[in-house]
């Protein structure tokens, strides 16, 4: 017979990069009643927030797709374009997290977060949030 446990592991520790992360709203049935009374008078606010990529981070995201698209016309088989999309794939998420992920001697400074529009936006939100005591789970 199959190991179901050892094979759900495996396959949780294969997908786990590529799942997003649970909502709040994830755990609600899982909190005691006393816990929950509680936090009815200081109930968080939970947003998901959809940012556009820096125009630097569309600029590498562009670049990497074309090259993607001629590296796959000149592949030989199938089975390498598929490896092709799949490094692709891993790629494209580190550019959408930021680009400086490939950049070996990038400076430290205000480009930094400006580049990454998730950095740039959760910045912003900071600089107004945290004055008056919220907190932030990123």
């Amino acid at each position: 017979g199959v190991d179901e446990a050892g094979l759900t592991s495996r396959l949780e520790c294969l997908l786990s990069p590529l799942m997003a992360s649970p909502l709040a709203c994830t755990f609600e049935g899982s909190v005691p009643v006393e816990d929950l009374q509680q936090t009815i008078r200081h109930t968080p606010v939970e947003e998901v927030i959809r940012v556009p990529l820096s125009a630097w981070q569309a600029a590498s995201r562009d670049r990497m797709c074309e090259a993607l698209r001629y590296r796959l016309q000149c592949a030989d088989s199938a089975d390498a374009g598929t490896e092709e999309i799949r490094d692709a794939v891993t790629q494209l998420k580190k550019v959408a997290c930021h680009p400086y992920i490939f950049e070996p001697g990038y400076a430290l400074g205000e480009d930094l977060y400006r580049t990454s529009g998730k950095l740039e936006t959760l910045d912003r939100i900071l600089l107004k949030v945290l004055p008056f005591g919220h907190g932030v789970l990123v």
